[in-house]
């Protein structure tokens, strides 16, 4: 045997050695996802690591795109509420204008008969023209709140594009987040690295020597252990 393996001492050097490498070079490999902050169990495959960061991803996109959608919800409910009271208005307004322009030419048409027979009413006529000035001024904030309407769909419809690009993009950062998975090495700790056993196996061989082709000495070795 090598002189530096014939004592007890000598297997003992060698089983601290072994075990110094093991600590200083040996690493377990598993998979990583460094946003969502999880690993892959022992034995896990980076396919069947992957399908559970693609879950876990949808659902932190779900619970992500609720809130915002619901954050939003609050906006447009805010704003719809808007729009059909500027619709009760528009509608209030517009009653009010033609009721007021039918008094109007009513009262024209008294004004007219009046003058006919000889008559003449200036209390009909100041009542025609107060009624006038009402049917204007009522046909005027009837299309002041057509416009104010009108600016407050092209705001909603504004505020569900951008509901949607945000939505989109959330879907995005997640989508990239599943392609995030990196290898990760566990290193062992000093006390964990147990090397149960330092053993001498010795294997005997045969050494042969033959005359080869051209009368040429050789010299092999054959194992003795094996048929």
């Amino acid at each position: 045997l090598p002189g530096n393996i014939n004592e007890t001492k000598e297997f003992t050097d060698l089983k601290k050695s072994f075990a110094e490498y093991l600590y200083r070079h040996k690493r377990y490999q598993i998979w990583h996802n460094p946003t969502l902050k999880i690993f892959s169990g022992p034995g896990e495959s980076k396919r069947d690591f992957r399908v559970r960061v693609q879950q876990i991803a949808r659902e932190e996109r779900d619970e992500a795109v609720d809130k915002l959608a619901e954050q939003y919800q609050r906006k447009m409910d805010r704003m719809q509420d808007r729009i059909a009271k500027e619709q009760r208005d528009v509608a209030e307004y517009q009653a009010k204008a033609k009721s007021l322009t039918a008094e109007q030419w009513a009262s024209a048409g008294e004004t007219a008969l009046g003058f006919l027979l000889g008559r003449r009413s200036t209390r009909v006529a100041t009542s025609t023209l107060r009624k006038r000035r009402m049917a204007s001024t009522a046909k005027a904030a009837a299309e002041e709140s057509k416009a104010e309407l009108a600016g407050l769909r092209e705001d909603l419809k504004a505020l569900q594009e951008e509901l949607k690009g945000k939505a989109q993009a959330i879907t995005n950062r997640w989508a990239s987040i599943v392609d995030q998975i990196e290898p990760f090495e566990i290193a062992p700790r000093r006390r964990d690295v147990v090397v149960q056993e330092v053993a001498l196996a010795w294997c005997p061989f045969w050494e042969v020597t033959y005359e080869g082709h051209g009368s040429e000495e050789k010299t092999e070795l054959l194992p003795a252990f094996s048929a």
